[in-house]
Parts: C-alpha cells; structure tokens; sequence
C-alpha cells in the first residue's frame, strides 16, 4: 500500500474557491479509481492530503488516465500558492487500522508525527513502537487508529498518522497518556528524532470498504 501525501497553501484570498474545486476533485478522482481512502484535514492557511492507494500500478494508471483530465476541469493550480507531494509505503498499523466510519463523522482530528529514523535503527525503532506505543495508543480514550508509513524517496523519514475522535481526546492523550508513554518507551531515546508532530482537523474522508 502507498501513500500519496500532498500539502497544500492555498492563496489566501482564493481558500474557499479552492476548498470547493478540492472537495470536486477529491470525489472525481474515487469515483472509479483503485483509491482506497482519501483523507482532507486542514490547519489555517493549509490542506493535507492523504491518499491511500493499492500499488503503483493503480497510481500510474489514475496518472496516464484521467488526472489531466480533472486538472483541466478542476485547475487547482491557479488557487495555490505552493504545495509539496511525497509518496510513502506502508510499514504497519498502529494498533489497528483507521476507523473510517468513526472518522467520517464530524470532529476527529489527525495527529501527524514525522521522525527521522536512521535505517540502522528502524527495526529497533518498530519494535519498541509495538511494544510500548501501539498498545498504549490503544489504550486512550477516543483514539481511532493510524499508520505508520515510510518515505520512498528518504527512508529515514517516518510518517506516524494517528487519528482521534476530537480535539478534546487528543488534548487528554497529551496531557494524560503521552508522558506516560515517554518514559515507558524510554528505549527510542537516540533511535529517531521527531521532526514534527502537529494536530489536523479532519475535513472528509472518504473510504472503499474492506
């Protein structure tokens, strides 16, 4: 499984014009592609993308078929001031997967996590992640699951996406479980460096059951 990660800035005098051509655009491209889940989330002045899709294959295709197509009809271009876009491949679930259904409802938000992981230190890095982090995580109150996926183009940045069902259960996971978790995960210490960790408000979701 690949992720298709995509930050947008839009102008800041064209926002809406461009939420309403990304909220077309996003239907159009899941409508009869391989897209297995795509997820908006948003923080003032910027957009997230996350993109799930099977393989590269389904990915060339969409690219060789209708992406020129919906750029044509859909020309977000023009309402952007910059955006960036990285692939990633999926390394593991946190816990479990995403509750796209729970998602789907108004409030979750998305706890977006990159870390630099040096490659002589990824498999103890996992390890400590399933021993300590993802059963933890499960733990907290409201939180709906996550992935774990690691760039194709730079494998020591590490991507943890982390989903919870509002603002207020992300706060209490910080102030209530995190510390915790810190001290019980003690073991990471010197095998990566968070980079960033950021909360998202989720705007839609849109998911292809099983």
């Amino acid at each position: 499984m690949l992720l298709k990660w995509i930050l947008c800035h839009p102008l800041p005098d064209r926002q809406a014009a461009y939420d309403a051509e990304q909220a077309a655009w996003n239907q159009a491209t899941f409508e009869g592609e391989d897209v297995q889940a795509y997820v908006v989330a948003g923080t003032p002045g910027r957009r997230l993308l996350l993109i799930e899709w099977p393989d590269q294959g389904a990915i060339d295709r969409f690219m060789q078929g209708r992406h020129d197509t919906l750029m044509r009809d859909h020309p977000l271009g023009e309402l952007l001031r910059s955006y960036e876009v990285a692939y990633y491949e999926w390394v593991e679930d946190v816990g479990l997967a995403p509750d796209w259904e729970r998602l789907a409802l108004p409030g979750p938000v998305l706890r977006h996590t990159l870390c630099e992981v040096p490659a002589a230190n990824f498999d103890a890095f996992l390890a400590v992640q399933r021993e300590t982090w993802s059963p933890g995580m499960l733990a907290a109150p409201g939180f709906l699951g996550g992935r774990i996926w690691r760039r194709r183009d730079d494998p020591a940045r590490v991507l943890v996406a982390t989903y919870f069902a509002d603002a207020a259960a992300h706060a209490a996971y910080q102030r209530d479980v995190l510390p915790r978790l810190r001290v019980a995960g003690a073991a990471s210490i010197g095998l990566c460096t968070a980079i960033q960790a950021e909360e998202w408000r989720v705007g839609s979701v849109r998911w292809r059951p099983g």
